[in-house]
């Protein structure tokens, strides 16, 4: 850059009126005055170079200032890039994974977070990452923040660890909009059972956490939340009890549990016609109780108390024209420190005398509070499309792995018989129609149902499973249905619906109902359904009032299972 006296020219000298004559100071001030203009000129094309050095001076400084704070951060990378490397090369992996001794220096993962041991721990089981001070965060949401009453979630929890330690409480959360799109938060319980609210009519796919569990919930849409679990895998049983009566259960160990509950099975109605001549008669069997499933965490010497739920009483035996419907199944509950599951019974089935139409099966039972929660199953309607005939269904079965199957539908038209199998854990009985010949349904079985039947006697059996499946045994085929006065037989050890028709029909495995006893001139008696399963209806019809009998069968008792 130019200095300024390269640029702008000295002024001559200025006029002086004291020391000057007239003549004098105005030839001087000519002469000042002229080189003015001149140098006004310079002056502004000075100034213009000074503001572009100016502007270099700025950028000069401005790059040594990124340069300063590019070192200050390669400073900080660099020690963090040393912790880093001291810590893989010090990985011992997952936390959960330690026992006994360790010495600082050690860095494991645990709950989103790589943290380093910077002190010695005679039992590192006992110093916890995220609430023992020997452990130092290194990278990740690795900080806990420990709740035992509710406090609402706000936008700037997102990321954070939260741990229930005790109470009971219910869990808010700010409208999902506010929370915004990638808003996520990790809970886990230690003591306390909380339940999650989300606001107004927002919803959430999972609603409580108790004592050793573990989520990851998650921004679904702006009115919903997700929740992935993260809990450690729970499903290592080895020791069962089974109530089949009421009681209490009392924990012999801290640690996960699950309970199996079922509610009562409905029983079936009764027909009875003691009248010669053509005649319409219609019943249906019991629907099956509901079933829940749940796994729980639960402390040694911790107490449920178990009610069983009682089956659908016995009809009373018929021996005269009429009918008598079945009666609903009681409820099985299963009721302590964070958990209350309520199974109700099935419906009992109906029966109707002497007119063209169709009657409507038994629905199923209810579950809720369990962890799956499934509907019994129902049974089949009946129906009379002429101006005779007999049609009966068999009782639905327990749903163990999904809603209860139903079993079938029986329609009968002439004076003829329609009678249709007990639904099995694994598939429903088939429906049974007699148009020309009378028509029986197998039961059905635990891995799958069994066929329709049109115009046939008998049948197979829905399928069984090859093997025994540990604590419910749901191995066994569905019976096949039995003609002209002959009790079917007996399913296996579990799962089976039992067949329809001849003087009674066999009793049912594990969950399943039995099937529809008809019969003309003889007494009927209705086999015994497996726990919480429906019965089937019984029909009879007495052409010289002979004095046989149409006797029924109680719904299946419920039944409670914990595993731990």
């Amino acid at each position: 850059m130019s200095t300024i006296s390269e640029i702008i020219t000295a002024l001559p000298p200025n006029p002086d009126p004291v020391t000057e004559t007239p003549d004098e100071f105005s030839a001087t001030a000519s002469t000042f005055v002229a080189a003015l203009g001149p140098m006004v000129t310079e002056i502004n094309l000075w100034a213009t170079e000074a503001n572009v050095v100016a502007g270099e001076v700025n950028t000069n400084a401005t790059a040594a200032t990124t340069a300063a704070s590019a070192a200050s951060v390669s400073a900080l990378a660099a020690a963090n890039s040393a912790t880093a490397s001291a810590a893989s090369a010090n990985y011992v992996g997952a936390y959960s994974a330690q026992t006994g001794a360790k010495t600082a220096g050690i860095s494991v993962d645990h709950i989103g977070a790589l943290w380093l041991l910077n002190a010695n721990t005679a039992d590192v089981t006992l110093d916890v990452p995220g609430t023992s001070g020997k452990w130092s965060r290194m990278f990740g949401n690795g900080q806990i923040f420990q709740r035992a009453t509710n406090v609402k979630f706000v936008a700037e929890d997102s990321g954070k660890i939260f741990e229930y330690t005790s109470g009971t409480f219910t869990q808010t959360f700010d409208p999902a909009a506010t929370l915004k799109e990638n808003w996520f938060a990790y809970v886990r319980s230690t003591g306390g059972y909380v339940t999650f609210d989300p606001d107004a009519a927002e919803t959430i796919d999972v609603s409580f956490i108790g004592p050793g569990q573990m989520y990851l919930i998650m921004y679904n849409t702006s009115s919903s939340f997700r929740v992935i679990n993260l809990t450690p895998n729970s499903s290592n049983f080895g020791q069962m009890v089974a109530f089949e009566a009421s009681g209490t259960f009392t924990a012999a160990k801290t640690g996960w549990h699950r309970a199996t509950v079922v509610g009562a099975g409905g029983s079936g109605a009764l027909s009875f016609n003691g009248a010669a001549g053509a005649t319409q008669q219609r019943a249906t069997g019991g629907g099956a109780g509901g079933c829940a499933l749940k796994e729980f965490w639960a402390a040694s010497g911790a107490t449920y108390t178990v009610t069983i739920g009682t089956g659908g009483t016995l009809p009373a035996t018929r021996t005269t024209t009429g009918v008598t419907a079945g009666s609903t199944g009681g409820t099985t509950t299963f009721v302590g420190s964070g958990v209350s599951i309520t199974c109700t019974g099935g419906a009992g089935g109906t029966a109707v005398n002497g007119t063209t139409a169709t009657t409507a099966g038994a629905a199923g039972g209810t579950a809720t509070g369990g962890d799956l929660n499934y509907s019994g199953g129902a049974s089949g309607s009946a129906q009379n499309v002429g101006v005779s005939g007999l049609a009966g269904s068999g009782g639905g079965a327990v749903g163990v792995r999904g809603t209860g199957a139903a079993s079938g539908a029986a329609v009968v038209s002439a004076s003829l018989v329609a009678a249709t199998g007990g639904a099995g854990t694994g598939g429903a009985s088939g429906a049974a129609t007699a148009t020309t010949v009378n028509s029986y349904s197998a039961g059905g079985g635990s891995a799958g149902a069994s066929a329709a039947v049109t115009n046939a006697t008998g049948g197979t059996g829905g399928i069984g499973f090859a093997s025994s499946l540990t604590v419910a045994q749901l191995n066994s085929i569905g019976t096949a249905a039995s003609a002209g006065g002959a009790s079917s037989a007996t399913a296996g050890n579990g799962g089976a619906g039992s067949g329809a028709g001849g003087s009674g029909s066999g009793a049912s495995g594990l969950f399943a109902g039995t099937g529809a006893s008809i019969v003309a001139d003889n007494s009927c008696n209705v086999g015994t359904p497996g726990r919480g399963a429906g019965s089937g209806a019984g029909i009879v019809w007495d052409s010289g009032a002979i004095g046989y009998a149409a006797v029924g069968r109680a719904g299946g008792t419920g039944l409670v299972i914990v595993e731990y």
